[in-house]
């Protein structure tokens, strides 16, 4: 009897102490969670009571410290005061949802724009998520609204940064005056066009998207060649020359552009981004310019005499075969040169 009485003692100062310990624990979590809460300002946790009366008319029993920093609302405050601070074009449907958590017990959940007192303007307003869900006593009815609110005034100011940068991307991409195509490398396909490809290549915008890039190319050995390189150019990170290619457009037309080849990364694929000039004039220029110097050189050349033409600074810019034979230098050597150097 005295062993078993002794025993028990025992037995019961361990689970004192044992129950002193877990204790410690959950007090220390407590008090985690308590440091976290007051520390972290974009995060607010709250308890609201319902009035069984009138929906609007509970109070804020509990509050986390940041509760009034994001909402613009004193700490012990009826629901209804929240209203007077919620953005004109969200109180409506907010009133409503509020109502259905505190009558039917239903979860409350609601993104929408709250405005301090010292704020003006829909510039000054944050935007918060509030999330409740409803406790309910024994007779079934909801008492309390447990929840927590998140400020998301810097998510959402980084998503309209987010939504400019794509507006002025596509106004850019949309007004260049040279044909842009995207492609995701890894399905080799075009993903993106502006209306100055459609319009170069006679396609629809429909049509190119889903098009191998060589596909455009009447030359698609050289150009599968030249995108080859441009990745390895890339992978390196050396900018990659401009290239002259031949393409044909959607009637069977070939005509010469000029081609510059950048990469990026875009929801972890790898993207070219290609701008194509057409250079047609330019070509047809070149080969005009091409045959005046020709005959030049054929006029010049008929000439017995020594013939040369000289620019402002005294250099030749055209000497004929006479000119060359008594200088002693082939006429291509003297082009650019003056008479001291020859």
């Amino acid at each position: 009897m005295k062993r078993q009485s002794e025993f028990s003692i025992q037995d019961l100062r361990k689970r004192i102490s044992h129950l002193e310990a877990e204790n410690a624990r959950l007090t220390n979590i407590l008090d985690c969670q308590q440091n976290l809460l007051e520390r972290a300002s974009h995060l607010s946790i709250f308890r609201q009571s319902l009035d069984a009366r009138d929906a609007f008319q509970g109070e804020l029993i509990y509050v986390s410290p940041s509760f009034v920093d994001i909402m613009g609302v004193k700490a012990r405050s009826r629901f209804d005061s929240w209203f007077d601070n919620i953005h004109p074009s969200d109180a409506g449907h907010v009133r409503e949802a509020y109502r259905q958590a505190a009558t039917k017990g239903q979860i409350f959940n609601e993104v929408i724009r709250v405005r301090h007192p010292d704020d003006h303007g829909d510039d000054a307003s944050r935007w918060v998520q509030i999330v409740a869900y409803p406790v309910f006593a024994e007779n079934g009815k909801p008492t309390y609204l447990d929840g927590f609110i998140i400020d998301l005034t810097d998510l959402k100011l980084a998503e309209t940064a987010a939504q400019a940068s794509e507006t002025n991307y596509r106004l850019l991409f949309d007004t260049q005056p040279d044909a842009v195509f995207i492609a995701d490398i890894e399905i080799q396909q075009i993903v993106d066009v502006n209306p100055a490809a459609v319009e170069l290549y006679g396609y629809t915008a429909e049509e190119m998207c889903g098009l191998d890039p060589i596909a455009l190319s009447a030359e698609p050995e050289k150009s599968a060649r030249h995108i080859r390189e441009v990745m390895a150019d890339l992978t390196k990170g050396k900018k990659p020359d401009l290239d002259r290619r031949l393409h044909r457009r959607k009637d069977g037309t070939v005509f010469p552009v000029e081609i510059a080849t950048g990469a990026f990364h875009l929801k972890g694929k790898l993207m070219i981004c290609v701008m194509v000039r057409d250079i047609s004039q330019r070509v047809r220029m070149e080969e005009a310019l091409r045959e005046i110097h020709a005959q030049q050189r054929a006029i010049l050349n008929n000439i017995p005499d020594l013939a040369w033409l000289k620019d402002a600074d005294s250099r030749f810019i055209a000497v004929n075969e006479a000119f060359g034979k008594a200088c002693g230098k082939d006429p291509a050597w003297l082009i650019g040169k003056t008479d001291l150097d020859a």
